[in-house]
């Protein structure tokens, strides 16, 4: 369901005795802090936690640290079984957000923090809890564009690391200028196409009401 944001979705539910189907769509997530990544599909009820019962725990800098690299390595796998999935087949690419995507994303995000809470939350309160949505949305791209940065594709980190390792094979010998002129070449040509890629999916989600 996480990759099936505006998707409808069949559910069989078996109630009293009789099996029925039912058609639901879950939401795109907008990253706000505490729930699933911007992007996701979400679907289920609002929590039902007043403002008055919302618990803030504290904890130290050691659990903080395990938890960052907990919710790290989950985005990490999200992202990557994402990508996966897009290559071969199983996943469909209009989840891809260019510029125009990330600032939409960040609105909503905005938007669902500033509208939070019930009529007892104040202005500071809300201002707090926008502070940690946009931070959890900064935290979620970073690690999604570290990832994008380690894939083997020249004129990216990862490109370079490629060249080392098959320098490495071909003892020390690095490749012809002429072979990486036309590596870098290809991997700009790959990028560039992502990025008109990325960018026509924000037009069409923005612009023309596509899903």
């Amino acid at each position: 369901m996480t990759s099936s944001a505006e998707q409808p979705l069949e559910l069989s539910v078996d109630r009293g005795g009789a099996l029925i189907t039912l058609s639901a769509t879950p939401t795109r997530s907008t990253g706000a802090a505490g729930g699933p990544a911007a992007g996701q599909g979400v679907l289920g009820v609002r929590p039902l936690v007043l403002e008055s019962e919302r618990v803030i725990e504290r904890i130290g800098i050691l659990e903080s640290v395990r938890i960052g690299a907990t919710d790290t390595w989950g985005i990490i796998a999200q992202t990557g079984g994402y990508i996966g999935g897009v290559f071969t087949g199983r996943e469909s690419g209009n989840q891809i957000a260019g510029p125009l995507g990330i600032i939409n994303v960040s609105g909503q995000v905005a938007t669902s923090a500033l509208n939070g809470g019930d009529g007892s939350t104040t202005l500071g309160d809300r201002l707090a809890f926008l502070a940690l949505s946009l931070l959890n949305l900064a935290a979620v791209l970073s690690v999604a564009v570290g990832i994008v940065n380690l894939l083997p594709i020249p004129i990216l980190d990862g490109g370079h690391l490629l060249f080392y390792a098959i320098e490495g094979v071909r003892g020390g010998k690095p490749l012809p200028p002429a072979a990486q002129e036309w590596a870098y070449r290809g991997g700009f040509a790959v990028m560039a196409s992502l990025f008109l890629f990325a960018t026509w999916n924000d037009i069409t989600r923005l612009f023309l009401g596509a899903q």
